[in-house]
């Protein structure tokens, strides 16, 4: 975050996502001046990410999670305290239908969105990454690529919308890593390896090659590597080379330093690395340039990426709301009508609920009944 380009209030990123650089800025001010980062973290389960994330004195803010047993007893362990609103801390919401505006009312921040939180985490679920589920996924599916298709391999670009809302100073996303665990095990193998500082070597590595490829204006093709569950020749070499370089580096540390791991952590150690990129890049095969997607293919797929998250938020909004009687959708607008609570636009889709199945919403006025569902729960109505 310290690169970040003076003498503009927002840029966009090579997907078209918005960045608020300003407002990014006060919060790294705000951190610098001695203020906890507060944490927004999706897919909470009940709390092992954030009991780590206390632990090491962050503020969790706020949390979604989708399973209600799980956000129960995530609201014993962290709840806050805050009068009024600790039945909102205990309330199951699905990362594909909420947003974090709704989120930040509903338990009681008064800002905009994108001021209240520093840190966006996820603990993604993995069953659609990690090798042993995509293993069960096919056992059960009897689909090769049931892993492709499973919607919580798709979660990721909900995420990404979050980041966009937010506007964190870091992310944090837990998840079963091929590109990470590929380099592990590429550094284990090579013979100047002496069994120490492989985390350090690998976290490095990749953050070179990520650096390298950003001040190119391209990025690595990542959905090729998911598509194939594998990491190719080239990418492989890459690996290999820049692994062995960053190496090099870090062992290397100023004189009066001998602790390796400690000067890991130090930003004068990626400061140093930053410095010898001229040097790293003169290692990289021609293949490795020629596979590189460019911003504009980066920003295509983003966009296709995006539209196909929307088509996939109406359809499950669609299957949510079908699955509610029109007996519960007319007791839904009696209640919230008569607290007059309701706009117009509301009122108009519960109409056409309340029809079911004579009449089926649509998959966008789907999305906005489910809104209408949240709207009812805060005032105690339970579906």
């Amino acid at each position: 975050m310290n690169s970040l380009p003076h003498g503009s209030a927002h840029i966009w990123g090579a997907d078209d996502m918005m960045i608020d650089v300003e407002g990014r800025r006060a919060k790294l001010r705000r951190l610098r001046n001695g203020g906890r980062p507060r944490v927004l973290e999706l897919c909470s389960g009940c709390g092992g990410l954030s009991l780590g994330l206390s632990a090491a004195g962050f503020d969790l803010v706020a949390h979604i999670e989708a399973d209600e047993t799980a956000a129960r007893s995530y609201a014993l362990n962290f709840g806050r305290a805050v009068e009024g609103f600790r039945d909102a801390w205990a309330e199951p919401r699905d990362m594909t239908t909420s947003d974090p505006a709704s989120l930040a009312r509903d338990i009681g921040l008064q800002d905009e969105v994108a001021e209240q939180f520093d840190v966006l985490a996820a603990g993604l679920p993995c069953q659609a990454f990690a090798r042993i589920g995509r293993s069960k996924l096919r056992s059960v599916t009897g689909d090769e690529d049931a892993f492709k298709n499973d919607p919580r391999a798709k979660l990721y670009r909900r995420f990404l919308q979050f980041v966009e809302a937010t506007q964190p100073a870091a992310i944090l996303i837990e998840n079963v890593p091929d590109i990470f665990r590929a380099t592990e095990k590429l550094v284990s193998s090579q013979p100047w390896y002496n069994g120490g500082y492989r985390a350090n070597i690998v976290a490095y590595t990749l953050a070179v090659l990520s650096e390298i490829t950003r001040r190119h204006g391209s990025s690595i093709d990542f959905q090729r590597v998911w598509n194939v569950q594998a990491i190719n020749s080239t990418l492989q070499q890459t690996l290999t080379v820049i692994s062995d370089a960053v190496n090099a580096e870090i062992i290397r540390p100023p004189t009066g330093i001998s602790n390796i791991s400690e000067w890991c952590k130090r930003d004068a150690c990626w400061t140093g690395l930053l410095a010898e990129l001229p040097n790293f890049e003169k290692l990289l095969p021609d293949e490795f340039w020629g596979e590189l997607l460019t911003a504009e293919d980066s920003a295509s797929e983003a966009k296709t990426a995006r539209k196909i998250q929307k088509m996939d938020n109406g359809i499950e909004a669609q299957r949510r709301v079908i699955g509610i009687a029109a007996a519960e959708w007319a007791r839904v607008h009696k209640v919230l009508a008569a607290k007059q609570l309701l706009s117009s636009k509301e009122v108009g889709v519960l109409d056409i609920a309340m029809q079911m199945p004579a009449k089926i919403p649509t998959e966008k006025q789907c999305v906005v009944l489910l809104e209408t569902i949240e709207k009812a729960r805060l005032e105690g109505i339970s579906i």
